[in-house]
């Protein structure tokens, strides 16, 4: 920490610090570890299961899987991206005709205004949606993540507002 002091200008708790630039990890290795850890904590794991159907309940949330199977949550996030869209009854993201000069595997929808939508949709009580869209969908997933995190903890952050639904 007093090292940190005298080469930034913002309180640091820690990290590290590389002249090469970035850093990697395997996201196959770090989800298993991460999910086994939450394992022994007492999470229930269901591989393999789509949810068919949520129904928000004024004492949490009760999803519906694809084979009939019924899972109770106080809180449901939902941050598949693009899937998120058929939960909500809104038109929130375009994807807008352009001419071809290139040609990529991906298609990027957009938000009216670029900004991706992050919080608790009207419709669907006790369900935090992360929807970022565009170009920029990894960086808003990192700062949807946190904001996300606060809001469960009950610490309402006033940049949810950028992001609210109802813009």
């Amino acid at each position: 920490k007093e090292k940190a002091r005298d080469k930034f200008s913002f309180q640091v708790e820690g990290g590290i610090y590389s002249k090469s630039g970035a850093a990697y990890i395997d996201p196959y290795q770090f989800t298993t570890a991460l999910i086994a850890k939450s394992v022994q904590r007492g999470l229930n794991v269901f591989e393999n299961t789509e949810i068919a159907h949520i129904e928000p309940r004024p004492d949490g949330v009760r999803l519906t899987t694809n084979n009939h199977k019924e899972i109770k949550a106080k809180k449901v996030m939902i941050t598949t991206g693009y899937e998120a869209k058929k939960y909500i009854n809104n038109n929130i993201v375009h994807l807008s005709r352009t001419e071809v000069e290139y040609q990529f595997h991906g298609i990027f929808g957009e938000t009216k205004d670029s900004l991706p939508y992050i919080g608790e949709y009207q419709g669907l009580p006790n369900c935090y949606l992360l929807m970022g869209y565009g170009a920029n969908g990894i960086l808003y997933s990192l700062i949807g993540a946190s904001l996300l995190k606060e809001l469960l903890l009950g610490n309402r952050r006033p940049e949810l507002d950028i992001f609210r639904f109802d813009r």
